[in-house]
């Protein structure tokens, strides 16, 4: 995935052993391993929902510019939907499954970052409103008092707080190992 990538292994004794336990048995583990990255995506997304990290910690809620600009209700990270949409799993062949996005925004979610913007000059549009004082227009405002400005702003930062939503929990690993024990069940059936 050409976005954001996270390797976690699972370091997880009981699911290593089910899982060589796989591969001893001659199984093709390609399938358990489709499934198992399908169900990572599922709950990678129902976090999304949640708005929680995979430790179960709420994320950063919205700054009071943001709320302002899109509405006390706004959702974080799915204005959207695009990143939600984005995540997806790929099976490694034998070797495992991983799953993320390929959004390029998304390690920037993931991990937070601290964006430097330098100084600049923008035109910006203002118009006189009913009180006979200049405030910032839209553009295509056609208002009679309309004129256009050219400004410098200053130098400053803008901060994206990390809002984790790849990882695996204590579910997701409870998760893997029943879906490594009943692939391992449907085999035995299989072979009888």
């Amino acid at each position: 995935m050409s976005g954001a990538s996270i390797v976690i292994d699972i370091d997880d004794a009981e699911i290593s052993a089910a899982i060589q336990r796989v591969i001893d048995a001659g199984l093709d583990p390609q399938p358990l391993w489709d499934d198992i990255g399908a169900s990572m995506v599922v709950s990678t997304q129902q976090r999304f929902l949640a708005e929680k990290d995979p430790q179960y910690r709420f994320w950063k809620r919205h700054a009071p510019s943001t709320k302002r600009r899109r509405g006390p209700f706004a959702t974080i990270l799915r204005l959207a939907n695009i990143l939600f949409r984005s995540i997806t799993h790929n099976v490694l062949g034998a070797g495992g499954v991983e799953w993320g996005t390929n959004v390029r925004y998304g390690a920037v979610h993931q991990l937070g970052h601290t964006f430097q913007r330098m100084t600049s000059r923008r035109i910006v549009t203002y118009a006189k409103n009913r009180r006979d004082t200049w405030r910032f227009a839209k553009k295509s405002s056609r208002a009679k008092s309309r004129q256009d400005r050219l400004v410098q702003v200053p130098a400053h930062s803008i901060t994206i707080p990390a809002r984790p939503y790849l990882g695996i929990n204590a579910d997701d690993r409870a998760l893997v190992a029943s879906k490594v024990e009943a692939y391992l069940a449907r085999a035995a059936e299989g072979s009888k």
